[in-house]
């Protein structure tokens, strides 16, 4: 009994009268919608972003005489700063006139120059032999031991690069 003699009566737990569930307001996960108080809509976010390669994170260039725990300290910066490149050129719209980060061999801390596409266009002109050298020189030999065909470079390229969408079936299939 509630005060002044009203009686609460609560409806029963679960679902009453079988009515279909409510959607959730906002996505799980998602934050909160952003309000300005001056009137104003918020601005819309920037398509793409300035490009994260700051200039104090560069590769770390492995030598031959690195010792053992160096090369390995090396390694794993080289291997973090291209898990950061990569999870930026996901955030990218993929189009095919977009240009992405360019990513380097974790275990070189290198990558071949003027070689290595980082649009749709030159993914596209860059021919088998060229495929090849920046296969060999960036820890993907196989490529030329299976003697893989261009569409399946490019495919292997624009996936470690995380642009795998800027490929149609086509492309990806070409011999």
């Amino acid at each position: 009994m509630a005060a002044h003699g009203v009686h609460i009566i609560l409806p029963p737990f679960g679902n009453p009268g079988n009515l279909p569930p409510m959607p959730h307001p906002s996505p799980q996960n998602s934050p909160p919608p952003q309000i300005n108080h001056d009137g104003n809509p918020p601005p819309a976010p920037i398509p793409n972003p300035a490009p994260f390669n700051p200039n104090t994170e560069k590769y770390m260039i492995i030598r031959t005489g690195d010792t053992r725990q160096v090369r390995r300290r090396k390694r794993r910066h080289n291997h973090r700063l291209n898990l950061l490149k990569r999870a930026y050129n996901r955030t990218m719209i993929v189009d095919r006139w977009m240009k992405w980060i360019l990513l380097a061999d974790a275990e070189t801390g290198k990558r071949p120059s003027k070689i290595c596409p980082n649009t749709w266009t030159k993914v596209i002109n860059t021919r088998r032999g060229t495929w090849y050298k920046i296969g060999d020189k960036m820890g993907f030999p196989w490529w030329r031991g299976q003697r893989y065909g261009r569409g399946k470079m490019r495919e292997e390229w624009c996936d470690w690069h995380n642009v795998l969408g800027v490929l149609t079936q086509e492309e990806r299939e070409e011999v």
